[in-house]
């Protein structure tokens, strides 16, 4: 007979592939992998990194360890970005369909989970370290008289598209917004959708309101259009 064991093991549910028909061992070697990424990432960006890999069904379990804290409380989004990246590229030059579910653990600190999926990293926390970036470099549109704070909340809605909603703390019905001022937004959030598909690969639905809820801008964007970046 076919079966599967599973377990639970931190709200999570492990599976061990037995005799199933689903065991990817045969297929994925996960040692390969870690001596892999050890022997080409085990230091980047003057960071030290351990790996430890395992199949669960069709995926591959990745947990990433940094030496130190170096990476979770000083790297940039940037470079946590283009790490995850080169991590991507070195185990698709062997395993182009692999789905990696993976952890960058370090004792103390919250853990960043990851996903890559058809080339593309994705990370909710990561996500969240972008609109605080936004926020802090973004965070204030200036034009003519106006002075506007800007607060961005970003959404992935799936593996290709962003949703980026944008709060404007003024009204759009003051005397003072005019033509003029409407063109160096849209210039301005072009700056900000560069940044957005330089780090994750996205098209981009971007929707900005003022602090009335009234739609000020709404601009969709592809990937294909802005040249990608990749930090160094």
């Amino acid at each position: 007979y076919n079966y599967v064991e599973f377990n639970t093991h931190m709200r999570n549910i492990v599976f061990k592939f037995l005799d199933s028909g689903l065991d990817m061992t045969e297929k994925v070697d996960p040692q390969f992998i870690e001596d892999l990424l050890r022997e080409k990432l085990g230091r980047y960006n003057r960071e030290y990194f351990d790996y430890s890999a395992r199949i669960s069904g069709y995926d591959l379990e990745l947990i990433v360890y940094p030496n130190t804290r170096t990476f979770t409380d000083n790297w940039s989004i940037h470079a946590k970005l283009s790490y995850l990246k080169e991590i991507n590229y070195l185990i698709r030059e062997y395993y182009p369909e692999l789905r990696i579910n993976g952890i960058v653990d370090y004792p103390g600190r919250d853990s960043i989970q990851f996903l890559i999926d058809n080339g593309k990293v994705r990370s909710p926390d990561l996500e969240r370290e972008t609109e605080k970036f936004l926020n802090d470099r973004y965070g204030l549109f200036k034009s003519g008289t106006f002075s506007i704070p800007m607060e961005y909340k970003l959404h992935s809605t799936n593996l290709d598209d962003y949703k980026l909603l944008i709060y404007m703390d003024f009204d759009i019905n003051d005397d003072r917004w005019n033509r003029a001022m409407e063109d160096e937004l849209g210039a301005f959030l072009q700056d900000v959708i560069s940044e957005i598909i330089g780090l994750w690969d996205m098209n981009i639905f971007l929707q900005a309101y003022d602090r009335n809820q009234a739609l000020v801008k709404e601009v969709v964007i592809s990937q294909d259009i802005v040249q990608m970046v990749n930090a160094d």
